[in-house]
């Protein structure tokens, strides 16, 4: 969850701090402080290690203290028909195809600076954001991120009275995601194969025609050597020319083309009257 990560970053970056005091420097330094005052801030930090809690301060709490809360988050950005148009692909997940709806939403977190001193306040807000503008917010699918900060009033329900408070504010935003797991009743994924009657009638799968006519290689080579399709393509076939193809015997070929010439070679049949007359006449027309 995005809390517990923000909670990671932050507690790994004080961690870092405690292990190595120096990193104050590219903090402080910037602000043209003395020697001897970021000496102070760093005695500070050495006396009063900060804590990170989740939720608002109590009374009874150690301080100085960070506390993480959710300030408010929003669902911002739909897709078509609230889905992002995913599906599980990998073909060891057992919810392989189902489909994946998804929305952008935006998330605002507050990470509460706590302490008894205003100038111990400050140190806080500071390393607050010094950590979280070096850390990679991307590790939890954050992106579009804004920081920004206030102090807290003295409100009884938020802070106790004798604490300081300041608030370092995180906004980002995140795609959340959500199976949709009836999605995937009745779907196929992959084709085991494809069952073709062989006469080209009705299939056995309801009223479902294949119309698919299944012809062995014999029936093609006949086809082929007689003027089937293979010749047909040709404007004018020659009788009894048959083209030897690649990998076939040229004989074999041969004989073929010379038994459909046999069959071709008499004699084009002569036009009669009769059937000079069956054909229609174009319409005289006069000028």
């Amino acid at each position: 969850m995005i809390q517990r990560f923000l909670f990671d970053v932050l507690s790994s970056g004080l961690a870092a701090i405690q292990a190595d005091l120096d990193l104050l420097d590219d903090v402080f330094n910037q602000y043209g402080l003395s020697a001897k005052e970021l000496g102070e801030i760093k005695t500070w930090f050495k006396d009063n290690p900060p804590l990170v809690k989740h939720q608002y301060a109590r009374t009874d709490d150690t301080f100085p203290l960070y506390s993480i809360v959710l300030s408010n988050e929003e669902e911002t950005d739909l897709f078509i028909g609230n889905d992002g148009g995913l599906q599980v692909l990998d073909d060891d997940d057992p919810d392989r195809g189902v489909d994946v709806k998804s929305s952008i939403w935006q998330h605002t977190f507050h990470i509460l600076c706590y302490s008894e001193h205003p100038d111990g306040t400050t140190y806080l807000y500071e390393v607050a954001k010094a950590i979280f503008l070096t850390a990679d917010l991307a590790d939890c699918g954050l992106h579009t991120a804004y920081f920004s900060g206030m102090d807290l009033s003295p409100a009884t329900p938020y802070i106790p009275s004798h604490l300081f408070a300041r608030i370092f504010a995180i906004r980002a935003q995140r795609e959340f995601e959500r199976k949709d797991r009836t999605t995937a009743i009745g779907k196929a994924y992959k084709v085991g194969g494809i069952h073709v009657d062989r006469t080209g009638s009705p299939s056995d799968v309801g009223n479902v025609k294949t119309l698919v006519k299944v012809v062995s290689e014999d029936d093609l080579d006949a086809e082929e050597g007689c003027g089937g399709p293979a010749l047909r393509k040709a404007p004018h076939p020659v009788p009894g020319r048959v083209l030897a193809r690649p990998g076939r015997d040229a004989r074999a070929d041969e004989r073929r083309g010379q038994e459909c010439s046999d069959s071709h070679s008499g004699p084009l049949p002569a036009l009669t009257a009769s059937s000079r007359r069956s054909r229609p006449r174009a319409p005289f027309r006069g000028r």
